[in-house]
């Protein structure tokens, strides 16, 4: 039977923290596998603006025996935390939503979605924008 999180103990909140821990670790680490057989179509859109830039007789090397894998490995870890962010933001607002009042409660979504939208932006514009002009300063200088 579910508590009522306002009459809570501090032992039965960190139960329930560690519960939500628990599940979200499950799910991201659900995600990596799943993210993992992917890595290889990721990392062809990730270093797209690079291979734009690099001289035509060049290519991108691995200059260790298991970079290879650990790049993969980097990739789908990092793309699991990616698409799991909703769920790992809906536990967060299911633990600290009963501490807030109801006048925090309605200052949070404007800010949660303006907040979504403007990083979504940001990592549009960085990838189209920046990320070349970047890269071809740091090819170019080298």
């Amino acid at each position: 039977m579910k508590k009522d999180p306002n009459n809570m103990t501090l032992l039965e909140h960190l139960e329930e923290l560690r519960l939500r821990i628990i599940y979200v670790t499950i799910v991201l680490v659900i995600l990596a596998l799943i993210t993992f057989h992917y890595s290889l179509q990721i990392l062809q859109f990730i270093m797209e603006p690079l291979i734009k830039v690099l001289p035509k007789t060049s290519h991108v090397i691995f200059t260790g025996i298991t970079e290879a894998f650990w790049v993969r490995m980097e990739v789908s870890l990092y793309a699991a935390l990616l698409f799991g962010l909703p769920y790992v933001f809906y536990h967060i607002w299911m633990f600290v939503n009963p501490g807030l009042t109801k006048k925090e409660k309605k200052v949070v979504l404007p800010f949660v979605l303006f907040a979504t939208i403007f990083f979504l932006l940001g990592c549009l514009f960085a990838y189209k924008v920046i990320l070349p002009i970047g890269l071809k300063f740091l090819v170019s200088y080298g």
